[in-house]
Parts: structure tokens; sequence; C-alpha cells
């Protein structure tokens, strides 16, 4: 049997090959680069590393020839997760503050908020506490209200999480009180 990541890896593929038929516009390109990252979100589940950044430096790529921040901040904010995941922190604390400056260039409150959360997972995963727990802060202070119940995308509540890597924080520093 086939799962339904596999079958929707192979039409976002089918898709990508069609492009090139297509009339060379912008919203093409960017079509291009929803598709891509559309393809990475798809291939997560396989784990397949090498074939998501490949898909992600794709849409970067293209993104860059749009001069679109509001998508090149989404891409910069998965090339984090993903360098995270592959032990990359470095690569994914760049990323994280490439799209933290993007996010606040184009005051858009939920890519800095999650950006914060990413850049703060990466740090963590670096053992900088201190500055996990200022992204983690900013993470939460930033979903006040009715956005502390959005998931925005994410499989767990941005602010719930930011939490609980703040717990984890602290705890590791011995600052138990906090």
């Amino acid at each position: 049997t086939r799962s339904a990541h596999r079958e929707a890896v192979g039409y976002f593929e089918q898709a990508l090959s069609a492009l090139p038929q297509l009339p060379e516009q912008r919203d093409t390109r960017e079509q291009a680069v929803d598709l891509w990252l559309a393809l990475s979100s798809a291939l997560h589940p396989s784990g397949d590393s090498g074939r998501i950044l490949a898909a992600l430096r794709e849409a970067e790529a293209l993104t860059e020839t749009l001069n679109d921040h509001r998508r090149l901040g989404q891409v910069s904010m998965r090339l984090s997760i993903r360098f995270r995941l592959m032990g990359a922190h470095d690569q994914a604390i760049a990323a994280g503050q490439r799209t933290l400056t993007l996010a606040t260039a184009n005051v858009d409150a939920v890519l800095h908020a999650l950006a914060n959360l990413y850049l703060g997972e990466a740090y963590k995963a670096q053992g900088d506490y201190c500055r996990a727990i200022v992204c983690f802060r900013q993470t939460v202070a930033s979903l006040d209200g009715a956005q502390r119940y959005e998931r925005f995308g994410q499989f767990i509540l941005p602010a719930v999480d930011s939490c609980a890597w703040l717990a984890v924080c602290h705890a590791e520093l011995g600052t138990f009180a906090e």
C-alpha cells in the first residue's frame, strides 16, 4: 500500500515538472515556491533530509529572485527547523536569525513568534539555555489572547511548546523558581 505522503510527493513532483511548460511569469515562480515548500512538507515523514533540504534550497533560490520577503521568511524558518533536526545547529541559528530579521522587517507577528520558537530550540540544542530562554519568552509574550490557542500550521501550539521549553531550559540552569 502507498502512504498519503508518498503519493503527495509524487503529485508535487509531477506539478513541479509541469511548471517549465508554463509562461515564465511572477505568479508561476510563486507557485513553484509554494510547490517546493509543499514537497518539503510531504517529504518530512520520510526523514530524507537530503531531499527535503534540496527542495528548501530550490524554494529559497526562487524566492530570492522574486524578492518576496514573506515567502523567504517561511523558507528560512523551515531551513532552521531542518538544520536543527540534522544537528547543524550553527546553520539552524543562522537561518532562524534570518527568519527573525525578515519577520521584524515585514511586521509579521506570527512569523516573529515562530522564528523565536525555532531559534530558541536551536539555542537549546546547543546548550545555550540563556539565549533559548530569551527566545521562548518572546514567543510566549507575543502570542497573547486568542493567539495563545492557535497552531499557525504547527503540530503543537507554539505558546505551549515555548512554555514547555522554558521549563526545560530553567531546569537545565537550576533556576527552578522561574
